[in-house]
């Protein structure tokens, strides 16, 4: 056992000094915040400090256009006003990743609609920049079971591509073949590298 303890030890301080020898820029691009595209998706995210936060999740202050990719899953009411219960992911510009346990709500009612482009829900501060679109279709994992938390996870297919904007732009999602989990100390350093 003691002759993996000290090249374990070795090997996690040589990662840490690695981690901690990198160098971050605190500034993004002038242009960062205006991306339509997934073209820089390996930039680090940042906020746009210069304009002012619109609202607070959890103590996090959001920004306008910082999570591009989020979408508010809505349920419509008979007095029209729209109750947002779940979020999701843009994934493409016709689907939203969410849960499977939002495909109804305590009334048993389908969602009907989803937002883009709006960080505060609460007031009408920056609605130019959101697009509501209704839902087409909301596919659950087939072995999805609500008394269990496993397979818990859905597809909404929207009615109409969203726009893409300087609000909204689908989420950057890993397209290599290799994520690098069991490859980390290959002598291949191709996969390392981009992680």
């Amino acid at each position: 056992m003691s002759q993996y303890f000290l090249p374990g030890v070795l090997s996690c301080v040589l990662l840490a000094i690695g981690v901690l020898g990198q160098t971050f820029v605190d500034d993004p691009p002038p242009d960062y915040f205006k991306r339509s595209s997934l073209d820089d998706c390996v930039q680090r995210f940042h906020y746009n400090t210069s304009q002012p936060f619109t609202s607070v999740h959890n103590g996090d202050p959001v920004a306008p256009g910082e999570y591009k990719a989020f979408a508010s899953i809505g349920w419509t009411r008979s007095t029209s006003r729209v109750d947002y219960l779940c979020g999701g992911t843009l994934i493409t510009l016709s689907y939203v990743l969410t849960a499977a346990h939002c495909s109804v709500d305590g009334e048993n009612k389908r969602p009907d609609t989803v937002r883009l482009g709006d960080v505060d829900l609460s007031t009408n501060v920056g609605d130019q920049n959101a697009q509501q679109i209704s839902i087409k279709r909301f596919v659950r994992h087939p072995e999805y079971k609500a008394a269990r938390a496993y397979h818990d996870i859905a597809l909404i297919e929207l009615e109409k591509a969203a726009d893409p904007s300087d609000f909204v732009c689908r989420a950057c999602l890993w397209t290599l073949p290799d994520i690098g989990y069991d490859r980390l100390w290959d002598s291949d350093r191709q996969i390392l590298d981009r992680i």
